[in-house]
């Protein structure tokens, strides 16, 4: 794969997921050190080029990932299914990382943060510069343990407590070693 950009290490086969920008997915076996094709019932890494930015592999084995081409896509290794989600496709064709937490899948695209019911995968809200974040081009975001959202971007952080609507910026005034971050920029420690 070349211009890699994501890996991981998949929880029920002994490969690694590799995503990038040219080949989209590859499969690597560190036994036999081997590449391989992903299964892909409907060729969908042939009709896209996924240019996959971030992915994790939930607990039940499905593969989310971030996209710059067609935002969130869910990837099924074992039984080859893509799902894409229009809805999120519509609002940014680029999702740069995601996470989620108790309620919400969190979506950082280069059009601001979606805000989405983990339940149902409908929009909740779009964060944007209109309605308190930095800039539009958010890079990553992470759920702290106070019930807060962090993002980064690259005009500095912000602190979204989204019960009441209300975004902090840190910028180098706030001891930012600077503004912009970039594509997966985020750290939670245990506390």
């Amino acid at each position: 794969t070349k211009e890699l950009c994501a890996v991981i290490k998949l929880k029920k086969q002994n490969k690694m997921l590799v995503g990038g920008y040219r080949d989209g997915l590859r499969l690597f076996n560190p036994e036999t050190k081997k590449w391989d094709t992903c299964k892909d019932n409907k060729n969908v890494l042939g009709n896209y080029k996924l240019r996959v930015r971030y992915m994790k592999e939930m607990e039940d084995g499905n593969i989310y990932m971030s996209t710059e081409t067609q935002n969130l896509v869910r990837y099924n290794y074992v039984t080859g299914e893509f799902t894409f989600f229009p809805q999120f496709q519509n609002v940014s064709g680029t999702s740069r990382y995601f996470c989620f937490d108790s309620l919400y899948l969190w979506l950082a695209t280069d059009d601001g943060l979606i805000q989405v019911s983990a339940a149902t995968m409908k929009i909740i809200k779009i964060w944007s510069a209109d309605n308190g974040l930095s800039n539009n081009v958010i890079y990553a975001v992470v759920p702290d343990n106070n019930g807060h959202i962090w993002v980064s971007s690259n005009e500095g952080l912000v602190m979204i407590d989204y019960t009441t609507g209300v975004c902090k910026k840190f910028t180098e005034d706030d001891g930012l070693q600077g503004m912009e971050f970039n594509t997966a920029s985020c750290y939670k420690d245990k506390e």
